[in-house]
């Protein structure tokens, strides 16, 4: 019935619609990939998550708002008492990864990510502002990357700029910048990432 559990007692069904969106688009090129080897568009079917309000409430505050009732995305349900949230376009790895941080379900959790989903986890956790929540095993993530950010400008770079931001890196944030400051020839890519505005604000730099 469901797609993942995560709380076999659970009262909340998360409902991801249109999953795995183009993520981070740069030029017209999404995921590093090749445009000459770009498949047609693959509609995917909605992912559902059974989880539990107290987990999700805990880990955040945006959640626990949507949880009582302040936002339209949540519906409750008089028939078995469970409440629906729906969201769409984060990819499903990186959902599956971040419920399963919240419910403390550290054996789905992987020790090693790279640069690409480690992003699409860091833009959920800022969606849902659950910074504390993942900030530890993102570091974690961090670390065990073999790659560091770049030194030229483009979306590698972006990409550790976002990562760095929300998981508060303030080391490779401020050579993320500093590198886009004096690479980027005009006003930052910001790709869609949660980069703040006072980032933006130094672009164009002169």
């Amino acid at each position: 019935m469901y797609n993942h559990i995560l709380d076999p007692s659970g009262d909340v069904i998360f409902t991801l619609e249109k999953p795995n969106a183009p993520f981070a688009i740069w030029n017209g090129i999404s995921n590093n990939s090749n445009p000459s080897k770009e498949q047609p568009a693959v509609i995917h079917k909605p992912v559902t998550f059974l989880v539990s309000s107290r987990h999700l409430s805990l880990a955040s505050p945006m959640l626990e708002v949507a949880l009582t009732g302040g936002w339209k995305e949540t519906i409750a349900r008089e028939t078995d008492s469970l409440h629906e949230i729906s969201t769409e376009g984060w990819d499903v790895q990186a959902m599956v990864i971040t419920m399963s941080i919240i419910h403390h379900k550290w054996s789905q959790v992987p020790q090693k990510v790279d640069l690409e989903l480690l992003a699409k986890i860091a833009v959920i956790v800022d969606y849902y502002q659950m910074y504390e929540t993942v900030q530890l095993i993102g570091m974690l993530w961090v670390e065990r990357l073999r790659a560091r950010p770049p030194d030229s400008y483009g979306r590698e770079l972006m990409l550790w700029m976002c990562v760095s931001l929300v998981l508060r890196d303030n080391g490779v944030f401020r050579h993320s910048t500093k590198v886009a400051i004096r690479h980027c020839p005009g006003d930052l890519e910001t790709l869609e990432l949660p980069i703040s505005s006072a980032v933006v604000g130094k672009f164009p730099f002169t």
